[in-house]
């Protein structure tokens, strides 16, 4: 499964436009099951980012619920001003982060990942 994982990972790379960062990460444990970047001092860092996504992912759940929505979290957006990030939750037990930079087409990235969604989809589940 890791080799299929790299292999989206590395066209997602090629594809997207503006590419940062592309994280794959197990809910439960917050635990990355893949992780890539083109920024050299992210590299090793996959573990944190993760965890701290995975927690943004759980209080937004937390959030809706709050609100008496439906616990159907979708998707997350988080603008900084050096990278804008896309958390997507993929099925029951993941979720894949997208790290771009901000000046990318936000329109073009999203079509481009629920593409790369449907791939990981066929591979999880």
């Amino acid at each position: 499964m890791k080799e299929v994982v790299a292999g989206i990972f590395e066209r997602t790379r090629k594809e997207i436009p503006e590419f940062i960062s592309i994280s794959l990460v197990n809910i439960s444990d917050g635990m990355p099951l893949a992780f890539s970047s083109v920024v050299p001092e992210a590299q090793g860092k996959g573990d944190i980012s993760s965890a701290y996504g995975t927690n943004a992912i759980i209080s937004c759940r937390k959030a809706l619920k709050a609100m008496s929505q439906k616990n159907e979290l979708i998707e997350c957006i988080y603008f900084k001003p050096e990278v804008l990030s896309i958390f997507r939750v993929i099925g029951p037990k993941y979720w894949m982060g997208l790290g771009f930079a901000p000046n990318a087409n936000l329109g073009i990235i999203k079509v481009l990942m629920g593409k790369f969604e449907e791939e990981l989809m066929k591979v999880l589940y």
